[in-house]
């Protein structure tokens, strides 16, 4: 990674309406899509669940392929902030649906059924359900990158553009959202869509990558912005 990738970009611009509108627009359509749409399942809750995520990663593909652009002007981080906002935001409620939700509601049955969640009787927890059925080391993973997607989000809103400790956070962030978005979809394998996804979120980073190694900005848009 070269030092202009991790050089912290210059003070930010506003934030135009146009700009909101190319991006919350797609957040409200998808998300409400994605409530909507899982009417017509036989579980609410729990395609409820999936389509957020879906959402999530759908609304976060141009944030991760925008992180090399910073440099680029304005609206690119303005449409970068919008979008890894956004992205987050849809994910968070893809949390509380599994969380309070889909395992919340099955508690009380794996207290009666416990052998059938392979749980001991007194170890029976919306969290021990979750690591059951999906180890340790994800859920903490999971959890690690909301955290650390969330303190990104405040760092891009708030944060020192000058700092270059905020521009290595960026790119941490960036890897570990990515990665985890990857491992659910593609390592994971559930299903073709869930899949797809993950292969198209990884082509359009890539994408984006290749791009900025080959472009470079001219001179006057750092400066003026």
């Amino acid at each position: 990674m070269s030092a202009e990738f991790l050089a912290p970009p210059p003070n930010r611009a506003p934030v135009t309406l146009v700009q909101f509108t190319w991006t919350f627009v797609p957040f409200a359509l998808l998300v409400a899509t994605a409530l909507i749409y899982a009417e017509l399942s036989q579980n609410l809750r729990l395609f409820r669940t999936i389509y957020l995520i879906r959402a999530s990663l759908v609304l976060s593909a141009p944030a991760l392929a925008l992180l090399p652009f910073l440099h680029h002007g304005a609206a690119a981080r303005n449409l970068w902030r919008l979008f890894w906002t956004f992205g987050l935001l849809a994910h968070l409620a893809h949390l509380a649906y599994a969380v309070f939700f889909v395992f919340g509601d099955q508690v009380d049955t794996a207290r009666i059924h416990s052998d059938l969640y392979g749980l001991s009787k007194d170890n029976v927890s919306i969290y021990s359900m979750i690591v059951e059925q999906q180890t340790a080391p994800v859920v903490w993973g999971n959890i690690a990158a909301t955290v650390v997607w969330l303190v990104d989000v405040l760092l891009g809103w708030f944060g020192n553009y000058e700092s270059r400790k905020v521009a290595i956070f960026h790119w941490f962030t960036w890897l570990a959202v990515l990665v985890a978005f990857l491992i659910s979809t593609v390592y994971f394998y559930k299903n073709p869509v869930s899949y797809n996804l993950g292969i198209g979120l990884a082509a359009v980073v890539a994408l984006g990558l290749v791009v900025r190694l080959f472009w470079r900005a001219p001179a006057s848009n750092t400066s003026a912005n």
